[in-house]
């Protein structure tokens, strides 16, 4: 059967197998034959097969490798009708068709404008009678909600279109869940800058609310399904359509989850907690905005009453066994003020700090910063990952950092201790002041052969290790031969980031260390490996051996795989992984999610994940 549309996710180096939702309620809006890919499986015929070709662009996060792959399909097929949607790509339309070879950028309620603008490429007919598309030109055609009854139509759920991800979402993350999405509601009355979907032109005028039996219809879909997680996006939703909503889940209940995310920023009653109880019969996470950092803010009287029914909430969840509760905040102030409203003894609640999702992006009141700028300030965003995986020092100095979404307070107020890697950690302090994000842009490394005496750990507080990878101190080495070192040569794609080098390694070599250039002037060089060695560094045991031996590290879904080669052949293989992924007991419809060279088949097991701080 022909390929009509192919759907490709091109990921970002944080969490690269979330799927944003409405991208699968667009695809599913459609009846062609229709495929989805991720940027690092999709194969070059099945983009040539392809008439059609959609993209999104949703986490701003994400634009670097969005913008590389681009770069492949029209290399690969320049006659594709390429149309791109997501959350950003709605924001800067415009930008994209006049920077790139876009043919349609979708914007606002996506999945019937979709439907027919892939029906009219298909019959040859001028799209610009369809709503909701920005077209070279650029040509922008009018915007039109869905009506209440189209929006309850729409299926977040259905992928077996999308194998990879039908076998990713049946895993655990520590954030950045996979887990399928149920928006609740589309749009949001509040315009708060640490919540990215709550931008309201970017769904256009009014909230759409799916009503209590199509909710309801749903979840039970994805019970039938087999899901194992689901995440429901609320918002500030009404009190009363909330009870509605909750009583009616809790009147077709219990279903048989393991996790249900809530992104609610109405506080609930105590009514619609026990309604929730009886719904779901795993754990019920709770995630809010504080409402003291609402926008636009709530005058006196409204805050007290957010507040109070938040400690009310707080008080019958901490009595729960299965829901809790994360308030997140950016200001000291609002963390001091909730402290005070909500006991910070509740254990069952927890406070988080917000800020790093106050990027560059859509923000009312603050002009938009060009996709240049934009670009330019995600383009390093793969320094994060690499410092954690390739530098145990830093791994561990960077670790408060989370994964970059989920922070207990204000690093600038942490103490970064003393050592030679120290100016690292005030590159990363003085990125996030300035884009809330810890970066790295001037860390570099190199190969640096030696001889190693000692077993080597295979584990530190924060990476683990496999295969022939290692940590190794002082007392490993036998002698490090820096003047044969070689530079890692960074190389990014729309999946991963490579780095390579080959180093000319003494007869006595039998390992490559993974050094860190300095983070000021100082020359790299011998002076330069022990003064960090106390500290650790990554190695790669090799067979002793004259000659040149090539060393790739590649960066992906939080994992870093190395190999050494000489002669053409591989001559050992590690891995050191962030434990960001965990696997689950296999059933029925629980498949592995993908290998490290981005196929479909098993993955790294690990800790399992509860859940609790997914945004």
């Amino acid at each position: 059967m022909p390929l009509t549309v192919l759907y490709i996710h091109p990921g970002g180096h944080m969490n690269d197998l979330a799927v944003p939702a409405g991208a699968i309620s667009s695809m599913n809006a459609l009846d062609r034959p229709k495929l989805g890919r991720y940027a690092f499986e999709v194969r070059d015929e099945e983009i040539v097969a392809a008439r059609i070709v959609a993209v999104d662009l949703h986490w701003a996060i994400a634009l670097p490798a969005f913008e590389r792959l681009l770069e492949r399909i029209r290399r690969v097929h320049p006659a594709a009708f390429v149309v791109v949607g997501g959350i950003t790509a709605g924001h800067y339309g415009a930008q994209l068709v006049q920077r790139h070879p876009i043919d349609a950028v979708i914007v606002g309620d996506s999945e019937t404008s979709f439907r027919a603008l892939v029906e009219a490429v298909l019959e040859g007919r001028p799209p610009t009678a369809i709503p909701n598309l920005v077209l070279p030109g650029p040509v922008f055609t009018p915007r039109l909600r869905m009506t209440p009854a189209e929006f309850d139509a729409t299926d977040c759920l259905s992928t077996d279109w999308f194998p990879a991800f039908e076998n990713a979402r049946t895993w655990d993350s520590r954030a950045f869940s996979h887990a399928p999405t149920l928006p609740v509601v589309r749009g949001c009355p509040m315009r708060c800058p640490t919540c990215y979907g709550s931008f309201a032109s970017t769904f256009g005028r009014g909230v759409l609310h799916r009503s209590p039996s199509g909710l309801v219809a749903q979840i039970r879909r994805g019970a039938e399904m087999g899901l194992r997680q689901i995440s429901l996006f609320l918002g500030r939703i009404p009190a009363s359509v909330l009870r509605e909503h909750s009583l009616a889940l809790a009147r077709a209940g219990p279903f048989p989850f393991e996790l249900v995310r809530l992104f609610l920023c109405t506080p609930p009653a105590c009514e619609d907690l026990d309604a929730l109880e009886r719904a779901f019969g795993g754990l019920v996470n709770l995630s809010a905005v504080a409402p003291a950092e609402h926008v636009p803010p709530p005058d006196s009287r409204s805050l007290a009453a957010q507040m109070t029914g938040w400690r009310r909430a707080a008080e019958r969840i901490e009595r729960s066994g299965r829901i809790d509760l994360e308030l997140w905040h950016s200001e000291v102030t609002t963390a001091a003020a909730m402290d005070e409203a909500i006991s910070p003894t509740l254990r069952r609640t927890r406070k988080s700090l917000a800020s790093p999702w106050a990027l560059l992006r859509p923000t009312d009141g603050l002009p938009l910063p060009g996709l240049d700028e934009l670009s330019a300030t995600m383009e390093p965003l793969w320094t994060f990952d690499a410092a954690r995986l390739l530098t145990p020092p830093l791994a561990a100095s960077m670790a408060p950092f989370g994964d970059l979404d989920d922070l207990k307070a204000d690093p600038t107020e942490w103490s970064a201790g003393e050592g030679p890697l120290r100016g690292y950690w005030e590159e990363a302090i003085a990125q996030w002041k300035k884009v809330r994000l810890a970066l790295l842009p001037s860390l570099r490394f190199s190969i640096v052969p030696a001889r190693t005496v000692l077993r080597l750990q295979n584990a530190a507080e924060t990476i683990r290790l496999a295969g022939r990878a290692g940590i190794v101190f002082p007392q490993h080495l036998g002698g490090v031969f820096a003047p044969a070192s070689a530079p890692l040569v960074t190389r990014v794609d729309e999946a991963r980031v490579h780095l390579g080098g080959e180093v000319e390694a003494p007869a006595e070599a039998n390992a490559l260390l993974v050094v860190p250039h300095p983070p000021g002037p100082e020359t790299f060089g011998h002076e330069w490996v022990a003064a960090i060695a106390p500290w650790g560094l990554l190695a790669l045991v090799i067979p002793p051996g004259r000659g040149t031996v090539a060393l790739t590290v590649s960066l992906f879904l939080k994992r870093a795989a190395l190999v050494a080669v000489r002669d053409g052949a591989t001559i050992a293989s590690g891995r050191a992984d962030m434990h960001f992924f965990s696997k689950v007991v296999p059933g029925p419809n629980h498949l592995a999610a993908v290998r490290d060279d981005g196929q479909p088949g098993p993955a790294t097991d690990g800790n399992r994940s509860s859940g609790a701080g997914c945004r």
